[in-house]
Formats: structure tokens, sequence, C-alpha cells
């Protein structure tokens, strides 16, 4: 009973921890003090500041480039070697038999 009922209950509370914090990150980004403060309001200027600066956004894009393709290069040979370590795989049930 509790199987049928536990995801329509933790669906939707999952949800809510997960893009409440989300949602007043970014509302924070657009503010121009803190979410609090009665003097604050919306702009544009906190974003400007980050993703105006060329080289700002070319560093972090060629970090996250460098990291990926190390993952990438990585990923593959080590998913190899961790499968040969698992040893053969186990037989399939088969039904009707």
């Amino acid at each position: 009973m509790a199987r049928r009922f536990l995801p329509w209950v933790l669906i939707p509370l999952l949800a809510v921890l997960i893009l409440v914090p989300v949602g007043f990150m970014f509302l924070g980004a657009f503010m121009s003090g803190a979410l609090a403060d009665p003097e604050a309001r919306l702009t544009l200027e906190k974003v400007a500041a980050v993703y105006a600066t060329h080289a700002s956004i070319c560093a972090t894009l060629a970090s996250t480039l460098a990291i990926a393709l190390l993952v990438a290069g990585i990923s593959p040979p080590a998913g190899r070697r961790i499968h040969g370590l698992a040893g053969p795989a186990a037989p399939t049930c088969r039904r009707g038999r």
C-alpha cells in the first residue's frame, strides 16, 4: 500500500526541496541587495558583471571543456577495467522453463 502512494508524496516534496533553493539562487542573482532588503530591486548589474568580461567566460568555458575531455578520456578505459574485474556476467534467468 505504501509503495503505491509513496511516490505521490516524495516526488512533489523533492521537487519543492530542489526547485525552491534554485529559484531563490536565480532571484538573488538578479536582485541589487539581499532578498529581505526593502530597498532591493531587480537589476542586471550582478549578472552583467559576471558575464560581461570576455576573459571570464573564456576561462570558465576552457576549464569546463578540459574537465569534460579528461572525464571522457578516462571513463571508458576505467569502465572496461572495472567490468573486467567483476568477472563474467551472471547467466540470465529464462522464464517459462
